[in-house]
């Protein structure tokens, strides 16, 4: 007889921390090249690179957000997530992201890169039965209902905002050992860090001037109970700005930020 796990027995971990995620996915990728002989026959397939796995994740927070998901932090060491009975010791945060819309649960959205070898175990051992009192209440995940975002410089002209979606990223630069599959520093480089927002018609006269127009944000994320769970700060400069408007609905504006910081430090 077939046995067949469900997800809600199954944890998700990082760090040996439980995260409450709605999906999982594990890829792996290699870039593979023919190696061709003078007549131009076949000798084999080679790999031009390691082998580099990703994970992406999406979850509901339930406490503060931990450091080592702050993709543009100072912090470079590798992760380790579990799930399914698979282990994985050398994942690599590359970017999170989240949409703040009204009345909806904030679900965050990770991408890690993952470099060696998958330890695998029995998904069925160490399971535990389904409880509907397992997973926390309602009130005590991210929420958009008491989470807000200030324009400091009040450059947005909104005097209300509908929705806005927050991100950080960086590129991952692994650096290897001779004969090593598994990288001893991944090293980041290009960090940065974007907000788009959406709000009713701007009331200031100059919207459209936005060339060089700085901007300092200040995001509050926040549970349904308004426990501040993290603040995310983002100075830069307004990149675009649009209008648009349907037969059903009102004119609305959008403007995107995005914020490039220095690097980790001048040389890798």
């Amino acid at each position: 007889m077939s046995k067949y796990i469900k997800y809600e027995n199954i944890d998700f971990r990082i760090n040996n921390n439980i995260f409450y995620s709605k999906s999982v996915q594990l890829s792996l990728n290699t870039n593979i090249s023919p190696i061709l002989l003078s007549d131009g026959s076949l000798l084999r397939y080679a790999p031009e690179n390691t082998i580099v796995g990703s994970l992406d994740t999406d979850f509901y927070l339930t406490g503060s957000l931990p450091s080592f998901l702050e993709p543009t932090s100072n912090l470079e060491s590798s992760i380790e997530c579990i799930f399914a009975g698979v282990k994985i010791t050398d994942c690599y945060l590359k970017s999170i992201s989240f949409n703040v819309s009204n009345f909806s649960p904030i679900l965050l959205k990770a991408n890690f890169d993952w470099y060696g070898k998958l330890n695998s175990t029995n998904s069925t051992t160490d399971m535990r039965p389904f409880y509907s009192n397992r997973n926390p209440s309602l009130s005590e995940i991210s929420h958009a209902n008491n989470t807000y975002l200030i324009d400091t410089n009040k450059v947005f002209g909104f005097s209300e905002i509908f929705n806005f979606n927050y991100s950080e990223s960086v590129d991952r630069i692994p650096f290897f050992a001779n004969d090593q599959i598994t990288p001893f520093r991944v090293a980041k480089t290009n960090k940065m860090k974007s907000i788009s927002v959406e709000g009713n018609f701007p009331k200031k006269s100059n919207v459209l001037e936005i060339q060089g127009t700085t901007t300092n944000c200040e995001l509050y994320l926040k549970d349904y109970s308004s426990n501040l769970l993290k603040t995310f700060n983002i100075s830069g400069v307004i990149e675009s700005r649009s209008f648009n408007v349907t037969t059903d609905g009102l004119l609305q504006s959008s403007l995107a930020i995005t914020q490039r910081l220095a690097p980790l430090r001048n040389t890798l």
